[in-house]
């Protein structure tokens, strides 16, 4: 189990790595946890693997020789400019209401499966008392209730509109549209970060012995993401 953990987060900083968008990194993670549970990958982020030279194997990611490596491909793009490959991503991969409706559903399903692990395995890895895990018992809270509100309002958006929705007037439907591939897109970095700290416990209850930096580093990650929900 530790190894596949070590392999696990290994093939994370090779994603995290990558000169992409957050939102095509979120494709990935999740082609990547979908092909670590033999389940489909959506076409559009196959599109984006064969883009980049990208395939999975026997739990690993595999780079080809067009793309030499992340590191290549972060020298290579660093003329980019990040809001101008943002925009670009969004424009190229964006899922239609339907799509961020059918999306969503899986990320629950995900992002649920992640929450429920933290707090099985959570006792069984720190002690009540220690400061880590009164810190990640309050992420985990607060991961739980982003999860709900960002459910709960896709789920709005799309009952109220998607019936009916090629009736909208055209600006009225791309408004839409980027709403729910926004809160699709913060679906999906809730889940990764749900998973992130899924496996960090799951490595910390594994390890001979605890690596409160590495752990540190992650509680730090979370509570800049949770701090910049506040300011949303």
């Amino acid at each position: 189990m530790a190894d596949f953990i070590a392999r696990f987060n290994k093939n994370l900083e090779k994603i995290d790595s990558l000169a992409l968008s957050f939102y095509e990194k979120d494709l990935l993670f999740s082609a990547y946890y979908n092909h670590l549970n033999h389940l489909e990958i959506s076409p559009q982020t196959r599109e984006l693997m064969s883009k980049l030279g990208i395939s999975f194997k026997h739990k690993n990611i595999i780079f080809e020789s067009k793309t030499l490596d992340s590191h290549t491909l972060q020298s290579n793009a660093q003329n980019n400019q990040p809001k101008e490959r943002e925009e670009r991503a969004l424009s190229l991969f964006a899922l239609s209401l339907f799509e961020c409706s059918e999306r969503a559903k899986t990320l629950q399903i995900e992002s649920e499966h992640f929450l429920e692990q933290i707090k099985l395995n959570l006792e069984k890895t720190l002690h009540p008392q220690e400061l880590a895990f009164l810190k990640i018992s309050s992420i985990y809270q607060k991961l739980e209730q982003e999860k709900t509100r960002l459910q709960e309002a896709l789920s709005e958006l799309t009952a109220n509109f998607l019936q009916g929705f090629e009736n909208l007037e055209a600006p009225l439907q791309d408004e839409i549209t980027q709403k729910a591939n926004a809160l699709t897109h913060a679906l999906e970095k809730q889940k990764n970060l749900s998973a992130k700290l899924c496996f960090k416990i799951l490595e910390i209850k594994n390890a001979q012995t605890k690596n409160p930096t590495s752990l540190e580093t992650l509680i730090n990650e979370l509570d800049a993401y949770l701090q910049n929900i506040k300011h949303k």
